[in-house]
């Protein structure tokens, strides 16, 4: 599945075991010179950029190291920060309901034959969605760099 806000790839590795493959990836985010903070739990990463040059927009990537057959794979998924991607989810939410509610309202209003202004509620709701896919879409342009950084670190860990 397709997710416009939160880019993903997948890297098999054949012939080689997920817990190694997860010790590559420790490896070498773990690197003195080139490595980047990050949290393990079992298989699974999260890696930011340092906190100083962290910026509202920069991506946190999250690596899961799956067995499959024949080896494993390295699945991996761009997502802003975990405080900000919960508050365009919650966003998100408060906007459909607005958009339900506005639509039932509306539609309620015309079946009594009064003027519909709450459809404008719904119409208001589904736009203010447009424009905070819109704003991911350009926090993803000015993230390219970072992305490519995250990236870096994995590509390093394939090739060890």
């Amino acid at each position: 599945m397709h997710d416009p806000l939160r880019p993903t790839f997948e890297r098999p590795v054949p012939g080689l075991e997920p817990e190694a493959l997860a010790a590559r990836v420790a490896l070498a985010l773990g690197e003195a010179e080139r490595g980047l903070p990050h949290r393990r739990a079992g298989r699974h990463f999260m890696v930011w950029i340092p906190d100083g040059r962290r910026r509202t927009w920069s991506p946190w990537l999250h690596l899961d190291v799956n067995e499959v057959s024949g080896g494993a794979a390295l699945f991996g998924r761009f997502t802003p920060a975990p405080s900000l991607w919960t508050g365009v989810m919650l966003s998100y939410l408060a906007l459909a309901v607005l958009t339900v509610g506005g639509a039932l309202f509306g539609y309620s209003q015309w079946l009594v034959d009064e003027s519909p202004w709450g459809l404008w509620i719904a119409l208001g709701a589904v736009l203010c969605g447009g424009l905070i896919l819109l704003s991911s879409r350009a926090g993803q342009a000015l993230a390219r760099g970072q992305m490519a950084e995250l990236t870096a670190v994995v590509e390093r860990a394939l090739e060890a």
